[in-house]
């Protein structure tokens, strides 16, 4: 009998979930040292400072995903690996990065997909940078 054992060192104030971990899930990730980056951004802030510093002029009812969702998104997607906008697709479902993002690793609504994530690289203006 295998023992659940609740995570306290490394990510304490980081879920309000215990953290399982289990080989023979239907809904895994092959991510899971992404808690460690998802644990230095919340200290740090860097996602969110990024994304708010990035001027948005989209249509405010036609928003789903916020700047600094999208910024979180892509960089949290390149620091895995991901060097390509094109992989938003397929990690809009990933557990892991709804996770990394805020959301639901099960429930939560899916990221942005590929034509997003490019028209967001694509929005960010000189001044911006």
């Amino acid at each position: 009998m295998v023992t659940p054992t609740r995570q306290s060192v490394l990510f304490p104030a980081l879920l309000d979930k215990p953290l399982h971990v289990v080989f023979d899930e239907a809904s895994t990730t092959s991510d899971g040292g992404a808690m460690l980056l998802k644990t230095v951004d919340q200290k740090l802030g860097l996602t969110a400072a990024i994304g708010g510093c990035i001027r948005d002029s989209r249509q405010e009812v036609k928003v789903k995903h916020s700047y600094a969702e999208l910024c979180g998104q892509r960089i949290f997607g390149l620091a895995l690996g991901y060097f390509d906008a094109n992989d938003a697709g397929r990690l809009g479902g990933d557990p892991m990065m709804r996770m990394m993002i805020g959301r639901d690793p099960m429930t939560g609504a899916g990221l942005a997909s590929q034509p997003t994530v490019l028209r967001f690289e694509n929005a960010v203006s000189n001044k911006d940078l």
